[in-house]
């Protein structure tokens, strides 16, 4: 471990690993773990707002980099729907319009589950809640699913 403190390259490849995994969601222990490390490492980096703010810039380019592919997917996923809804075989159009109709649907039960997020937002305030690091992440965890749920939604409308 002594090497460890000793080497600052060693620790700046180990801190950029680290960002990769938390940013990823591993657990500090497993991150620790991972990278043959103590936890206490771990929190050490943690109280650097430096380290923090890479955590949250390589969340923010992964969601934004599966934001772009999760559009692509869903431009080609609608080219192939058309094409199949345009099919001269029968059977074939029955089923993309059959699946479109289900996935309309789904959307539908999506934007329900959004609209019931935004009410419960409106209706929670801090003193419904013991503020504590547990509680902080579920609650950070919470927006951030509901803000994936709210944009996916929003991309499935505007196709």
């Amino acid at each position: 471990m002594n090497e460890f403190k000793n080497n600052k390259t060693l620790q700046k490849a180990t801190k950029q690993k680290a960002i990769k995994l938390l940013s990823a969601g591993m657990s500090k222990t497993d991150v620790a773990n991972e990278l043959g490390i103590s936890r206490d490492v771990i929190y050490d980096w943690l109280k650097s707002e430096e380290f923090r703010q890479a955590i949250n810039i390589e969340i923010d380019t992964s969601t934004r980099q599966l934001s772009e592919k999760l559009s692509q997917l869903d431009t080609n996923a609608i080219n192939a729907i058309e094409r199949a809804l345009n099919s001269n075989n029968d059977t074939i159009a029955l089923k993309a319009a059959l699946g479109f109709i289900e996935a309309r649907k789904t959307l539908s039960q999506i934007d329900s589950i959004c609209t019931r997020i935004e009410e419960l937002e409106k209706s929670i305030t801090p003193k419904h809640f013991i503020v504590d690091n547990t509680n902080k992440e579920l609650l950070e965890s919470a927006k951030i699913c509901a803000k994936s749920i709210k944009e996916l939604g929003a991309i499935a409308n505007k196709r």
